[in-house]
């Protein structure tokens, strides 16, 4: 027996509550609430539930799939300055068209075989005023869109069968179609109480700038306008942006009821003993640290749970 269902929607949405900038000629600074935007969303949803065998053995399967994106309609604020970091540090600046999901970063040309730093372009030269860059160069326009922080696609696939009185089941799900900023260590990053294990990585020599992504160690007193900004900014270069398409085992469980025979001695209906396990882990993912995607900059792993159970029923 097969049935599924697809649907497709769309929301529209108006009048979005948000923060725009004060005038500054009015002497005051920072932000008030308005009605600033609009922003479309659609998607589609598709639901499959087969069950091909029935009697002794059962199996019994559900796969679920979810197709979403968005784009701003209206953005009426005024125009913010021109300086990128506005797009890097915090919530960027919504543009018509556009998703407010983008996650920008800045561009990565590697690392410098002179120094081991990070190399910037500004206007087809390569430089090292990195103050300069980021300040006055660095725009919307010379920025890269890495992708989108939200899931386009998600889903899950649930199985179980059973046969007198045995019950197994799995659960798995993905998340597709979005990427994530993972941390690493800047330069300086010792003297900041900001450790990472990519510390091992460094940029050490000429040459290592073709295996590693991570700048050259940076003592506090070479530190001035240009290095301390460099350093500071060294988080939001597009190297450490990721596909965060993966595909997890999200839960196992067993079960099996005692036959009637053996819970009616004891005076009981009914004994189920049942054994469950969550949060198994990653079966496949697409970036290359190996870090979950869910959780890339946590300090620890995401906790499996298991569970042992008794179903008495009288």
């Amino acid at each position: 027996m097969f049935a599924g269902s697809v649907e497709r929607y769309f929301k529209k949405g108006m009048d979005l509550i948000g923060d725009a900038l004060m005038d500054p000629t009015t002497g005051i600074s920072g932000s008030y609430k308005i009605n600033y935007a609009s922003i479309d969303s659609y998607g589609w949803d598709a639901e499959l539930t087969f069950k091909p065998f029935s009697g002794p053995f059962q199996w019994y399967a559900t796969l679920f799939s979810s197709w979403v994106d968005n784009k701003v309609t209206h953005f009426y604020t005024q125009d913010f300055p021109g300086n990128g970091t506005y797009y890097l540090v915090g919530t960027p600046p919504y543009r018509v068209g556009d998703s407010k999901d983008i996650l920008y970063s800045v561009p990565w040309n590697g690392l410098s075989p002179l120094d081991g730093f990070p190399v910037i372009m500004m206007n087809g030269q390569a430089s090292s005023e990195y103050r300069k860059y980021f300040i006055e160069y660095l725009d919307h326009a010379n920025m890269t869109v890495s992708g989108v922080k939200i899931p386009r696609n998600y889903g899950s696939f649930q199985s179980r069968v059973s046969w007198k009185g045995l019950e197994m089941g799995f659960l798995v799900g993905w998340k597709l179609g979005h990427v994530f900023r993972r941390a690493s260590m800047a330069p300086l990053g010792e003297y900041r109480n900001n450790y990472h294990l990519d510390y091992q990585k460094r940029w050490e020599k000429p040459g290592d700038e073709r295996y590693t992504i991570v700048p050259a160690y940076m003592h506090p007193s070479d530190e001035n306008n240009d290095t301390g900004m460099m350093a500071s900014m060294y988080r939001y270069f597009d190297a450490l942006v990721e596909s965060g398409d993966h595909i997890r085992l999200q839960e196992v469980n067993l079960s099996y009821g005692l036959p009637t025979s053996v819970s009616s001695k004891a005076g009981i209906r009914k004994i189920t003993l049942g054994l469950n396990a969550r949060n198994l882990g990653v079966l496949w993912q697409a970036g290359p640290s190996g870090l979950d995607p869910d959780f890339p900059n946590s300090e620890y792993p995401l906790p499996r749970t298991f569970t042992i159970s008794m179903n008495l029923q009288f």
